[in-house]
């Protein structure tokens, strides 16, 4: 009987994990283009920082637009050097990223892409998880804003599921 209960225990433990992974994000556009994308994640914000905090590995690692990640030590912050998928040839930027009482901040320093972004990552953890919020703002000089949002939904989503996979209580 014990072994049957063991049993019955790891399936229901399996559905529940699959449950939460097909979750799929909930998005928000404002009349900016500001993208907001939400989930709450079965896991710890300790271990959802521990993914964010690594710029150029795991958080690089969470969407494949990104190309190649630097990071240079300013003080508290980090100055992130990034080249993501363009259309002809890769867009690159340079950006702050600071850390807030929720997550962190990230804002345009230069590009010859970009004429605006800015990032923030938002965790709270609650009795279900961790309530992860990326909002997102970026423009593009040679692209129409519509087209950039349309890309920055899609990859705001794509790395919210892809840390809920990363980060997934076992």
């Amino acid at each position: 009987m014990r072994a049957l209960f063991q049993q019955i225990s790891v399936i229901v433990g399996v559905l529940v994990s699959t449950a939460a992974l097909a979750q799929q994000p909930a998005v928000n556009v404002d009349d900016e283009g500001v993208v907001a994308v939400r989930m709450t994640i079965d896991a710890t914000e300790s271990n959802i920082r521990d993914v964010l905090d690594d710029v150029e590995g795991e958080l690089a690692s969470l969407t494949p637009d990104v190309l190649s990640v630097e990071t240079t030590k300013k003080g508290r912050c980090q100055e992130v050097t990034r080249s993501t998928r363009g259309l002809l040839r890769p867009f690159r930027f340079r950006a702050l990223r600071c850390p807030t009482a929720r997550g962190w901040h990230e804002s345009l320093i230069e590009s010859r892409d970009f004429s605006a972004y800015s990032s923030d990552w938002s965790l709270v953890e609650t009795e279900l998880g961790t309530e992860v919020v990326l909002t997102v703002h970026t423009e593009l000089y040679a692209l129409p804003k519509p087209l950039v949002t349309r890309s920055v939904v899609q990859s705001a989503k794509e790395q919210l599921i892809k840390l809920a996979r990363k980060v997934a209580r076992k």
